[in-house]
């Protein structure tokens, strides 16, 4: 009894994982960004392809703000930065940078 017991509850926790696991990678694929940054040679280039202007704040490495950006709706900015690294957050998603 015991035994079943113990395989009945394994065989869940192993199926909810397997679940869980799938769910995970079926959403992933699923989300896409609609906003990006990248970095070239002295500059940030942000862009959107959001219907609606997105606000990019731009922090130094220690966490100061450096700069505000709201970008409008489908279009690219491009920023001018001295060289270093940087954290570029929006509402969906928070990525470091290095300027060049």
């Amino acid at each position: 009894m015991k035994r079943l017991l113990l395989y009945i509850t394994l065989s869940l926790a192993i199926g909810t994982t397997a679940i869980a696991s799938h769910d995970i990678e079926s959403i992933d694929r699923e989300i896409t960004f609609t906003t990006s940054v990248r970095a070239s040679q002295g500059h940030i280039i942000l862009s959107s392809s959001e219907s609606r202007p997105i606000t990019f704040h731009i922090y130094s490495i220690i966490g100061q703000l450096v700069k505000s950006v709201t970008v409008s709706s489908e279009s690219e900015t491009i920023i001018e930065m001295p060289r270093g690294y940087y954290i570029v957050k929006c509402e969906k998603w928070t990525k470091q940078v290095i300027v060049k």
